[in-house]
């Protein structure tokens, strides 16, 4: 949407505002602001679709988060996350921003460096 109406969003071109331009010929500059809640739903959103995404050329798959659910489920215990099943089925419940952050988090995150790091579980060390 920001690109339909003139801006861009990408750091290296960065363009937070477009001009409207009123009958009597006079403009106004109007800013974009982006909504964070709205954007980690989106990230969520298309990281579970996709199942990978990619930083820095490192990648995360989107079945590692399945896994570390799945190995909580099976041990009967959490590694200090909120992870559920309704964060990895979360298609009905996709407007919850809590279950969006909670799925990104860094205990999550932190949960899935223990598996592979310190616990060595071989279903991580891809």
């Amino acid at each position: 949407m920001a690109r339909l109406l003139g801006c861009n969003v990408d750091a290296s071109n960065l363009q937070t505002a477009f001009t409207v331009e009123y009958a009597d010929k006079e403009k106004d500059d109007i800013p974009i602001f982006m909504d964070p809640a709205h954007m980690i739903k989106l990230i969520r959103n298309a990281f579970g679709e996709k199942q990978i995404l990619q930083h820095e050329n490192r990648f995360i798959k989107f079945d590692f988060i399945e896994r570390l659910f799945l190995l909580q489920e099976k041990e009967g215990c959490h590694l200090a996350n909120k992870l559920r099943k309704q964060h990895i089925c979360f298609l009905k419940q996709k407007m919850k921003v809590k279950l969006a952050t909670q799925l990104l988090s860094k205990s999550v995150t932190d949960a899935l460096k223990f598996c592979k790091h310190k616990l060595n579980i071989p279903e991580f060390d891809e």
